[in-house]
């Protein structure tokens, strides 16, 4: 049987492409939601929350450049194992905090807005690449999935979780389902359901590829932090985005 003439199919690409002013105002009120949650997580419900070491370097390092700057700070006597590129934010995070609270004094929980205005731009940058790769549903997925990732797999709750009662996870690994589970499965579902109708995800049954969507996002968000320090989990977030993508896009014809 004849596939689409290749003019029928370039329209047909056409028209399921998402422009980024089509979905401004769903996307920015998606991207405020997700910011405000995290801000609430940050300040009000856990704050002082993090990784102590990790947080008190950071707070000694903005300090240091602060009060010395950036230039020669791998030869001084302090331990030091961060590339520049972070040390830069660090140094205007000190710089901040020292002129709100004079010399000395450290950012604190000012430490925790970069990453999360680093997350809204990844969303954003998910979404233009997954709009770019493909279509409007299929770019709404992958880009809500990997933002997902991201915000569960930083929230401190499921940390302590890992840190100190692991086991608490193993029967939803490999015994049951809760109903968040289920949830996550029916919204996967009908989002790959109406991808499917718009053409922008490849024909199938969408039960199985939720599941098969939801698996990737669990071991991106459970073992991904095993595989990768947490410098690299933006570039991981990219390659679960490319992964995701290149599986629900629709197949070329020969």
């Amino acid at each position: 049987m004849a596939g689409p003439a290749p003019g029928e199919r370039a329209r047909a690409g056409e028209g399921a492409r998402v422009r980024l002013r089509d979905v401004a105002v769903p996307l920015g009120i998606l991207l405020a939601l997700g910011l405000a949650l995290r801000l609430i997580i940050a300040y009000v419900l856990l704050p002082g929350s993090g990784f102590k070491v990790d947080v008190n370097s950071f707070n000694g390092w903005a300090v240091e450049l602060a009060k010395n700057g950036p230039f020669g700070i791998y030869d001084r006597p302090i331990f030091i194992d961060y590339t520049p590129g972070y040390l830069y934010v660090l140094w205007g995070l000190g710089l901040v905090a020292q002129l709100l609270a004079g010399p000395g004094a450290g950012p604190g929980d000012m430490l925790k807005l970069p990453p999360i205005l680093a997350d809204l731009g990844l969303a954003v940058a998910v979404f233009l690449l997954a709009a770019d790769l493909g279509a409007r549903r299929r770019a709404a997925l992958v880009a809500g999935v990997v933002h997902a990732v991201a915000e569960v797999r930083a929230h401190p709750l499921l940390r302590k979780i890992v840190d100190v009662d692991p086991e608490f996870l193993l029967p939803y690994l490999v015994q049951r389902r809760g109903a968040t589970a289920d949830n996550q499965l029916a919204l996967l579902e009908a989002a790959i359901g109406r991808g499917t109708d718009d053409g922008s995800i490849r024909a199938g049954d969408p039960a199985m590829r939720a599941r098969a969507v939801l698996l990737a996002a669990w071991s991106f968000v459970l073992t991904g932090p095993v595989l990768v320090d947490k410098r690299q989990y933006r570039a991981l977030d990219h390659e679960l985005a490319e992964l995701l993508d290149r599986y629900l896009a629709p197949r070329a014809r020969a």
